[in-house]
């Protein structure tokens, strides 16, 4: 594996500053959150170019969200009369266990018909669901493996999509997309950092064609 220094990881994951290249540069692309949405007071689009996501909403790709929750069934998104709606962990009441609901939605809208890239994305979300959980609870064995697993989450990403990163943002701003959310994350990062040691392996090019087709999904369930 190639060496990342940490806290150029924890800038990209906050900031989305430039990693500055050089011989440390991973096989594959890092996601750079080019469109941080810290600060705002909404969850419901503002990772999706900023356009409300209503059920005639047509995705890049030509289909409705109506359509998209046909087939991929799909959760609605919250509305402010929850009770989760601002909190840090947010809605998750349909759709992929700990994924937000509204994170899942953008994702879906985003990548309609990919259904492995909505995976990749939703890993992401659910991840961060995990990583609040050890945060809180004080397992800092598993926010160390929680944070290997993003790492690898962020490679396949980049392994499959290196050439049509259009929907990177999605594995990191929805994370951040309110105040509250947005500390968080920092907190976690800033805790990952003081764990960790200096250097942070990412995969290489070899490595990341072994792993990433059964990271996901398991071998075979998609069309190569």
């Amino acid at each position: 594996m190639k060496k990342l220094l940490l806290p150029t990881i924890i800038c990209l994951l906050i900031s989305g500053c430039n990693s500055g290249g050089g011989s440390s540069e991973p096989a594959v692309s890092i996601p750079v959150d080019e469109n941080n949405t810290g600060g705002t007071d909404t969850n419901t689009d503002t990772d999706t170019g900023g356009e409300d996501i209503a059920d005639d909403t047509v995705n890049p790709n030509g289909f409705t969200v109506s359509e998209i929750r046909e087939d991929w069934n799909i959760p609605p998104l919250p509305t402010p009369d929850n009770p989760d709606y601002n909190t840090i962990k947010g809605v998750d009441d349909y759709g992929v266990e700990g994924a937000r609901d509204d994170w899942e939605v953008k994702n879906a809208f985003a990548t309609y018909p990919d259904k492995r890239e909505f995976d990749i994305l939703n890993k992401a979300a659910v991840n961060n669901t995990k990583m609040i959980d050890a945060y809180e609870s004080g397992d800092d064995e598993k926010l160390k493996e929680l944070f290997e697993e993003y790492i690898w989450t962020l490679t396949c990403h980049g392994y499959y999509y290196y050439d049509d990163d259009k929907n990177i943002n999605l594995l990191n701003s929805p994370a951040k997309n309110t105040e509250d959310r947005e500390k968080n994350k920092e907190d976690i990062l800033y805790r990952i950092e003081v764990l960790l040691t200096s250097n942070v392996a990412f995969p290489t090019e070899l490595e990341s064609r072994e792993k990433c087709p059964t990271f996901i999904i398991p071998r075979g369930y998609y069309e190569d």
